[in-house]
């Protein structure tokens, strides 16, 4: 309101300017001061007209601004909501009895394991997958289901830029702190022989919803210690070499 106002007031000095140096005196050589001739009025229209322009735009991109900032938060919070859930279980991931591997499925954009639920003491078997919200390409959405001993669907996350989120790695440790990674490619398999190599496994969730300049990335890197270890003890791992990225991870 106050920069309309102003606006204004800067319009209306203008016009008293021009009309000042317009003004045809007369014989008296006093200014004619009868009224508006047509060249100020068309003067003072397009200096409204401008100054209106500008103002609306000022307008336009707080408002646009504004819109990108809460859609990034909002971007922001879906990402770790989901990451948190998914390393939570991970680092919770178990090996059955009768099987070498807590993992029973992995792809870049699905990884079936069976996890130790702390609020039950007890296993259960969960399916992470992001797929297609339609069509057959992103958005895609982001899944928890349960598949044992209850069935149940979990939504994490909407808007992912890519279902992509999941790569693989062996790691090896001499100290007990220092993970030597190498990847694992992955493609879709459920082989024992090749699950039972995977000790990492490196997430990304990138969500973006109205625009690209909101989209929120995040990455994390956890380590399967009873894979590594042959227990079930969890333990905190530096990674000693370069997998897509390289940082300090909970197992």
């Amino acid at each position: 309101m106050q920069l309309e106002t102003r606006s204004i007031q800067s319009a209306i000095s203008t016009v008293n300017r021009i009309r000042s140096f317009l003004a045809v005196r007369s014989s008296e050589g006093r200014l004619n001061d009868d009224g508006l001739t047509l060249v100020e009025l068309l003067v003072a229209s397009a200096l409204f007209s401008f100054i209106l322009v500008m103002t609306l735009n000022l307008v336009n991109t707080f408002e646009v601004s504004r819109s990108n900032i809460a859609a990034r938060s909002n971007n922001t919070g879906t990402a770790m909501s989901a990451m948190n859930e998914i390393t939570r279980n991970l680092r919770n991931a178990i090996n059955l009895s009768s099987s070498a591997t807590p993992l029973a499925f992995v792809s870049p954009a699905e990884v079936k394991f069976t996890t130790f639920d702390q609020s039950t003491n007890s296993t259960k078997s969960l399916d992470i997958i992001a797929t297609p919200q339609a069509g057959g390409s992103c958005p895609c959405s982001l899944y928890e289901n349960e598949s044992s001993p209850t069935t149940s669907s979990l939504l994490l996350a909407t808007n992912l830029t890519s279902n992509q989120i999941f790569t693989f790695a062996s790691g090896t440790t001499t100290d007990g702190k220092t993970l030597s990674l190498v990847s694992v490619p992955i493609s879709g398999t459920d082989l024992t022989t090749t699950l039972s190599q995977i000790a990492v496994i490196d997430i990304t969730l990138n969500v973006s919803q109205l625009n690209s300049a909101t989209s929120a990335t995040l990455s994390q890197t956890v380590a399967l210690s009873n894979v590594i270890n042959g227990t079930n003890t969890a333990y905190t791992y530096q990674v000693a070499n370069s997998f897509s990225r390289s940082k300090r991870v909970m197992a």
